[in-house]
């Protein structure tokens, strides 16, 4: 009996080393994505997969330094792993949005983000990617839907006040556009300055 519970301990003491090690790795990672050191992060989230191969958020960001490094399929197999082990979790949906978008499949980015936004409804960035999707398709309508509901949701979402009046600005509301880029710019985005000068008088 002394004898299986001391087999018992030490497997699940083993189990808790490898647990925390994949943990202390992905932190390392993540430390080293934060710094643009994909590479060596890549390096630490492959650890950490080898000692926890279910660690869904370790696939989903060595799949957005896979993208920072523009291997993108690459960074989308990993999305789909994370995916696959935890479906609900919006964040792989948004981040394989994003990958999907760098390689310009844009229709298919869409349907990605709105995956993320019907699990976390409260998620301004993926409103602001979609809209800057449909900015980039000439759809200046549907971007700046996209953008209000950002804004709805963070009425200090800087980025979705510069994009919403761009977007304006090209579906010929100038008058629309202004006090966005006003916002946006009191918000501490300085790159509307130059369109506020040129367009709002």
């Amino acid at each position: 009996m002394k004898t299986t519970l001391l087999y018992l301990f030490l497997g699940l003491s083993i189990c808790l080393n490898a647990q925390s090690s994949a943990e202390d790795l992905f932190e390392s990672g993540n430390t080293k994505k934060a710094d643009g050191d994909y590479k060596n992060a890549i390096s630490d989230y492959n650890k950490a997969i080898e000692l926890n191969p279910k660690y869904s958020d370790a696939y989903i960001n060595r799949g957005v330094a896979k993208n920072a490094l523009g291997h993108y399929e690459d960074a989308i197999s990993d999305y789909n792993t994370a995916i696959e082990l935890d479906s609900k979790d919006s964040k792989a949906y948004y981040n394989r949005g994003n990958a999907k978008s760098d390689m310009k499949e844009y229709q298919e980015a869409i349907v990605d983000y709105y995956k993320a936004i019907l699990l976390d409804p409260e998620d301004t960035k993926a409103y602001c990617n979609m809209g800057l999707i449909k900015y980039t398709l000439g759809e200046y309508q549907f971007a700046i839907k996209d953008f209000s509901l950002a804004i709805d949701i963070d009425p200090e979402c800087t980025i979705a006040f510069y994009n919403r009046g761009l977007s304006y600005f090209k579906a010929g509301d100038t008058k629309s556009a202004c006090p966005d880029l006003l916002k946006a710019k009191e918000l501490g985005y300085e790159d509307a300055a130059d369109i506020i000068k040129k367009y709002c008088k």
